[in-house]
């Protein structure tokens, strides 16, 4: 019988994500020349409201002036939870994190 895959547990380090509001105007702020940055040991990379990364949205929309256009939201979010930022929203995303859930219940939780 093959044996069932167990997933690691996510690390509960925190924080999880900041808002524009939060790093633009700080020393984080140099992550918008790279796409992201490692801050306390843990991989943080730029998303739109979509959770695309500079990659994904350069390929999908060319040469475009802006890869995300001024007014919209701009987030790091620390990558291994990029994928539940993508299935939950943002929204629900950050009502999740304001909530204290743990980045496991994160990673677990319905849209």
């Amino acid at each position: 019988m093959a044996k069932k895959k167990t997933r690691k547990p996510l690390d509960n380090t925190r924080p999880y994500f900041m808002p524009e509001k939060y790093w633009m105007n700080t020393q984080l702020s140099t992550a918008r020349y790279f796409g992201g940055m490692k801050y306390n040991g843990k991989m943080y990379i730029i998303v739109n409201k979509h959770g695309q990364d500079y990659g994904e949205i350069a390929a999908k929309n060319g040469d475009a002036e802006y890869l995300i256009p001024p007014g919209e939201p701009c987030d790091m979010v620390r990558k291994d939870l990029i994928p539940a930022y993508k299935r939950l929203g943002r929204e629900r995303f950050v009502e999740l994190v304001g909530n204290g859930f743990t980045a496991d219940e994160i990673d677990k939780a319905e849209v």
